[in-house]
């Protein structure tokens, strides 16, 4: 069987409609489902797209059904689907496929776990093209065949897949939230660091900078052994010099880094990685930065510990004040150097500073090393779900 005989009778095998810009309208009554919406057996709902009925009506457009299954021509992954639970005025994008039958001898939910499974993902690979971004046409979706057990086979194989994926999904949220008590838990750590800012030095954050630059201004060749950091580099309290690009030129001296500078976002379409901060280890290289990241360098005189700001800035009134300051323009957000500047920071005694510093160290070490394992667990997920679905469809479940 196929998807052409499947939904001969009274069926439908048809991709979504081509939808452009102009044709949108965010007072529109008709929403448009898009590629970011179709999950791995889950409708994300993610999209917030709309064209009205008008020109919904004047384009022909196909309507979506609750139930229909919905197949994406484009990764990642390639052909993953889902079930589509809503009811409304709902239309799809035209790199998405949709399925419709009336057929009582095929369960939904048995397709659609065949369609993510191993199997028709090594058949759908037969059929793939392009060369940057692979995609399935639904011409070569339709050749694609598959055989179907009865139904009660079926539904006994799709019962049996969904409570292993309830346990599953009961674990994960397990894992989230124990993750999201850490989060709260470093931030409490944080605040109770810095209780008794008031009793300390007042000063603005300019008066601790040597220097105050953005970085390098072109796009990185992607060729040669140079390295850039990404804008993804930096994120609150870490840096990642593995978030890089690579270009043919060395940049000059005044666009790399060097060890205690302060990295700050300065642009980013999240507000919350705005302005964030990131203490530069020590190096055994040379790294640029791009013109989105402004670079901190410090009087490092015997009075300021480079982490010791990293914490600061990235908490409490600090980031209250940084938040404040964060500016929006054509959906990028952004803040400038010349707020940062103005920061207000309270400084200890040196000594001080490295027994707060070496406190947090150790307390936000062991709270991301356990959020690293959990997010490694979470990473293993999916294949996990394609081992279920590996041995469903192998009839061994």
């Amino acid at each position: 069987m196929n998807f052409n005989e499947l939904t001969a009778d009274n069926g439908l095998f048809c991709d979504g409609d081509w939808i452009e810009k102009k044709d949108q309208d965010e007072s529109g009554n008709v929403r448009l489902i898009q590629l970011a919406d179709i999950g791995v057996g889950e409708f994300k709902d993610k999209s917030r797209r709309y064209i009205t009925e008008e020109k919904c009506k004047e384009l022909n457009c196909t309507m979506l059904k609750k139930g229909d299954l919905l197949i994406a021509r484009l990764p990642d992954p390639l052909g993953r689907a889902c079930i589509f639970p809503l009811e409304g005025k709902y239309i799809t994008a035209v790199d998405i496929s949709i399925v419709r039958f009336d057929d009582a001898n095929v369960d939904k939910y048995y397709l659609m776990h065949l369609i993510n499974s191993v199997h028709f993902r090594r058949k759908i690979k037969e059929y793939e093209s392009g060369t940057t971004r692979k995609r399935i046409s639904r011409k070569n979706l339709g050749k694609i065949d598959f055989t179907l057990p009865d139904i009660q086979e079926q539904q006994r194989i799709v019962s049996g897949i969904e409570e292993l994926f309830s346990k599953l999904d009961v674990g994960i949220k397990e894992l989230k939230i124990i993750q999201e008590k850490l989060d709260i838990y470093k931030q409490a750590v944080l605040k109770e660091a810095f209780n008794e800012y008031t009793k300390w030095k007042k000063v603005t954050f300019s008066d601790l900078l040597i220097d105050m630059r953005n970085g390098y201004g072109k796009k990185p060749t992607d060729t040669g052994k140079n390295k850039i950091l990404k804008i993804s580099a930096v994120r609150s309290m870490k840096l990642n010099l593995n978030e890089c690009r690579y270009n043919e030129f060395k940049v000059s001296d005044t666009e790399t880094i060097k060890k205690n500078d302060l990295l700050f976002t300065r642009y980013n379409g999240s507000r919350e990685l705005v302005g964030v901060c990131a203490v530069v280890p020590e190096l055994d290289e040379d790294y640029g930065f791009p013109d989105k990241i402004i670079r901190c360098r410090l009087k490092m005189n015997n009075t300021i510990h480079a982490r010791f700001l990293q914490y600061y800035i990235n908490q409490g009134e600090a980031r209250m004040y940084i938040r404040s300051k964060i500016k929006t323009t054509s959906g990028q957000n952004g803040i400038a150097g010349s707020d940062i500047k103005k920061l207000v920071v309270y400084l200890p005694s040196l000594e001080i500073q490295k027994k707060i510093v070496l406190h947090l160290d150790d307390v936000l070490f062991k709270c991301d090393a356990i959020c690293n394992n959990i997010a490694s667990v979470i990473e293993k997920a999916d294949v996990m779900r394609q081992s279920i679905l590996k041995q469903a469809f192998e009839g061994r479940l």
